[in-house]
């Protein structure tokens, strides 16, 4: 994260115990920092402009983290990206007061409207192929607008697997990603 920021501010300043400023330029100066100095800079230039911040996997190192979240939740927007949600009625929570503590909201991705389904196509597919509207709209019909398995679909259809004539064949596409759930 104090990388991040580092790119984005292009300077950062350190206060140490004795009330000196340090200026950090470089990555390799974040990393002559103490953990308690970079926390400090973190929520210092973090409250500077509006973040997001999104934390994936931290379910694992609960409890040690309310410390930090308190703070951070004062800070900045934050959500969850973990494959475990921070519901309630989650199973695998119950009885752990820890993980109730925050009611961080969870990022989900769930089907992609027409527009988003395309630009993920689009963009997942890049110069490679010269794809036609049509198989744009076959995807999409396809896949209903998930996006796992629109990008697993585009994937097989990048190799050279799954082309015959310049076009990807969807239905071998189809079988194989139906063989592999097998």
């Amino acid at each position: 994260m104090a990388l991040f920021l580092l790119c984005h501010f292009g300077q950062l300043a350190s206060v140490d115990k004795f009330k000196l400023i340090k200026n950090i330029k470089y990555p390799s100066d974040i990393k002559k920092l103490s953990i308690r100095a970079l926390r400090n800079v973190v929520f210092a230039y973090i409250s500077l402009a509006e973040f997001c911040v999104i934390l994936d996997h931290f379910e694992y190192v609960t409890p040690k983290i309310n410390g930090f979240l308190t703070t951070l939740y004062e800070k900045a927007t934050v959500i969850t990206a973990s494959r475990q949600g921070w519901e309630l009625s989650d199973y695998g929570f119950k009885g752990r007061l820890d993980y109730c503590l925050y009611r961080i909201p969870k990022l989900r991705v769930g089907n992609l409207s027409r527009q988003d389904a395309f630009s993920l196509m689009k963009s997942l597919a890049g110069n490679a192929l010269d794809f036609h509207h049509s198989l744009f709209k076959d995807v999409y019909r396809i896949a209903k607008g998930n996006a796992g398995l629109t990008k697993a679909i585009m994937t097989k259809a990048l190799s050279p697997d799954y082309r015959s004539a310049g076009r990807a064949n969807l239905n071998l596409i189809m079988i194989d990603i139906e063989m592999g759930k097998v």
